[in-house]
């Protein structure tokens, strides 16, 4: 298991790159961006001094981040999952996004605004991460994020109830290899009940969006009613 130790950072992922890039390379076939065994093993050695330096602080009682030398490996998309492991990199943390090959997260096209070729919206809640391409729905593809779980010690998902699990990559698998792990879920209520079609998932992802903005309007007119009014 991989502890929070003091002292100088060493990102020493090879092949795993910042999200400030234009895009993700692209892949025919193939489960993920190539990730030998060498880099795995870097990967599992925090005190390795080989792999690119991270832009960390230079060694001090005053700079050291709580999370230094913890790895977060973030199976998260959009928002809700992407903005958490955002704040765990912020606090030090090593966070390893786990994209799919070729087009990443969804919200890479999302714009505009745009900075270059990159979506403002991706880069506001994905700073402090190293992208890598993975195919989870291939079976070498899951076998490395189960790789990588062994070395890690956070799990972070935010996929559908039970989508994982089919691709053995739910708790009870991530819990048979690496039970040192804290695997975090990221879901909504409404999904935890068994839904049976497509068809239904989708009039409860209505639901819940006609729910939450009733839910806005009512907290908006409630602030508004209690503001003090100016001149009275």
């Amino acid at each position: 298991m991989l502890r929070a130790v003091l002292g100088r950072r060493h990102c020493s992922c090879v092949r795993l790159r910042r999200s400030l890039c234009p895009s993700l390379p692209s892949s025919s076939g193939c489960p993920a961006s190539p990730l030998s065994p060498r880099s795995l093993g870097r990967l599992s050695s925090p005190s390795s001094s080989r792999g690119v330096q991270g832009s960390c602080l230079q060694p001090g009682a005053n700079n050291v981040k709580p999370l230094e030398g913890v790895k977060i490996l973030d199976l998260t998309r959009v928002l809700a999952g992407p903005f958490a492991t955002m704040n765990l990199g912020d606090l030090g943390a090593e966070v390893i996004k786990v994209e799919r090959p070729g087009v990443g997260d969804d919200t890479r096209a999302w714009g505009p605004p745009f900075v270059g070729t990159e979506s403002v919206y991706f880069l506001s809640v994905n700073r402090n991460k190293k992208s890598i391409a993975v195919n989870i729905k291939n079976p070498k593809g899951a076998k490395i994020i189960r790789e990588l779980a062994a070395v890690s010690d956070v799990f972070v998902e935010n996929y559908v109830p039970g989508k994982l699990a089919e691709m053995g990559l739910g708790y009870e698998d991530i819990n048979e290899i690496a039970p040192h792990i804290v695997y975090c879920s990221i879901t909504d209520s409404t999904f935890t009940r068994l839904v049976s079609t497509p068809a239904d998932r989708m009039r409860n992802i209505w639901r819940r969006a006609q729910r939450n903005r009733e839910d806005m309007f009512q907290d908006l007119l409630k602030t508004a009613q209690e503001s003090p009014r100016e001149n009275r």
